[in-house]
């Protein structure tokens, strides 16, 4: 693991990070950001090639949390079709299949 790391700081020369060693602890990324963010990834039972994955995850990331939109989406032209039913194309067999019957 300690090669990976090495690479990925050769690779990603603008991200700074340090290594510690935990003892009796699991393995984990603490990242902190400029805007004073901080983000934690466990790395328990990871593959080396997955631990370099989330490092890339980590050093992309800009720090910022997620925001949710409160708007809903609202559309100018309503459906031609209309809205769907189980009788819009008549007996279809729709309920049969589902193993009822009317």
């Amino acid at each position: 693991m300690e090669k990976g790391v090495e690479g990925f700081k050769n690779k990603f020369p603008e991200t700074a990070f340090e290594t510690q060693v935990r003892k009796g602890a699991h393995p984990y990324i603490k990242a902190d950001y400029v805007c004073g963010n901080s983000h934690t990834i466990d790395l328990r039972n990871r593959s080396d090639l997955e631990v370099h994955e989330r490092l890339v995850i980590a050093a992309h990331r800009a720090g910022y949390k997620n925001k949710k939109f409160k708007q809903t989406v609202v559309n100018s032209t309503p459906s031609v079709q209309g809205q769907w039913s189980p009788y819009t194309n008549g007996n279809n067999g729709f309920f049969e299949k589902m193993g009822k019957k009317i």
